[in-house]
């Protein structure tokens, strides 16, 4: 057992933390806000992200790139359920009630949070966040960089683009362009004033 680092002091870092003593394989969780990534810049360790934010996500990702010691476990709540060919990398973090069915991958660094479902055939980039009560139905693609609002829904076939919002509550039936800003049922991009 060893000691494992959430960076990021919020309450999605200590959704995180919980996860992660849920796990029982940690010898200690310890959360640490910016001024204390130093530490772990000087000891090294395993660590996971704790904020919620895709672009400080990338941020923190590109600062410890490279770093010597430094390794991104995955991390999965016992109460979620995985299921065959599915592809967790480094960093994800998977809380409870999550539901995978087949043949998904899911790239670096993204959370998925309480009770998100996500169908078959789909992928989800680097750095994203999924909020709770998510539906994702099959043949979705998640860009780079993506944050689907709480209880939201993907519908099958869609493609959401890199650093796009999807508001909360919205449904998604036609694809997302990169960095919009979707909301409502159906999802539409959003109108600023």
């Amino acid at each position: 057992m060893t000691a494992l680092w959430i960076l990021g002091d919020s309450g999605l870092a200590r959704e995180v933390e919980a996860l992660a003593l849920a796990e029982h394989r940690w010898a200690e969780v310890i959360r640490v806000d910016r001024a204390g990534e130093q530490r772990l810049f000087d000891m090294g360790g395993a660590a996971v992200m704790g904020m919620g934010s895709p672009s400080l996500r990338a941020t923190v990702a590109t600062r410890f790139a490279g770093v010597q010691g430094v390794c991104w476990p995955t991390l999965v709540h016992p109460r979620a359920d995985v299921g065959p060919r599915v592809e967790l990398a480094a960093g994800v973090v998977v809380a409870s009630g999550v539901v995978m069915t087949v043949d998904i991958e899911i790239a670096e660094f993204t959370m998925l949070n309480l009770n998100v479902t996500v169908g078959h055939d789909v992928k989800i980039g680097r750095h994203c966040l999924v909020n709770p009560l998510v539906a994702i139905s099959g043949n979705v693609t998640l860009g780079d960089g993506v944050m689907i609002g709480t209880g939201s829904v993907v519908l099958e076939g869609r493609t959401v683009g890199a650093g796009a919002t999807v508001g909360a509550g919205a449904v998604v039936a036609k694809d997302v362009e990169p960095g919009a800003v979707v909301v409502g049922v159906p999802a539409k991009p959003l109108v600023r004033h």
